[in-house]
């Protein structure tokens, strides 16, 4: 997956804006000693600048691989890419992890956000994590936005960023590299 996407269209997608890219890594990957020099190698040749970057770790990648993990995002970190929690809320000590891993972005996990509309609870559990992460200095991603009134209420309560169906269906990264660069060239 990380050769195709930053081997397979990198330069492409260093030519678009300001684009980023995120890259979901499994606890495998946390584990694997040969990951980060090939990761590294990946990165250098595909010409993104580590701003454009993300790199999506699971809470549960985290538990399951405390002291491999912690390894990785700080030299990840250090090399200036940055690092989001995933499914977010989800584990019975969430907020703790936020203590241990400096993270750039917090995905709050889509059992909520989908349930915002009809459940207080919910919200309210939603509303704290996305106050905290702020405090904090953490952006907030909204994962199953999947339609306007949950859109608007994600931006009622101030999240960042979201994802879903209400923001966009899943096409390919291809199709939407020729979209980005058809509107550059005004052709869109």
């Amino acid at each position: 997956v990380i050769e195709k996407a930053l081997m397979g269209r990198g330069e492409r997608l260093a030519g678009i804006g300001s684009l980023a890219i995120s890259i979901n890594l499994s606890a495998n990957s946390l584990n694997d000693p040969l990951f980060w020099p090939f990761l590294s190698q990946m990165l250098q040749l595909s010409r993104l600048p580590p701003e454009r970057v993300n790199f999506e770790i699971t809470e549960t990648a985290l538990i399951n691989n405390l002291d491999s993990a912690r390894n990785f995002m700080s030299v990840v970190r250090t090399a200036g890419y940055a690092l989001i929690l995933d499914d977010f809320g989800t584990g019975l000590s969430s907020f703790n992890y936020l203590k241990q891993f400096p993270v750039d972005g917090l995905k709050i996990d889509g059992s909520f956000i989908s349930q915002l509309k009809k459940s207080p609870v919910d919200r309210v559990i939603v509303e704290s994590i996305n106050e905290i992460a702020h405090k904090l200095g953490v952006r907030t991603i909204a994962e199953f936005v999947e339609d306007d009134e949950t859109l608007d209420i994600v931006r009622a309560i101030g999240i960042d960023q979201a994802q879903g169906y209400a923001i966009g269906r899943p096409i390919p990264l291809d199709q939407m590299i020729e979209g980005y660069t058809a509107q550059r060239v005004g052709l869109l």
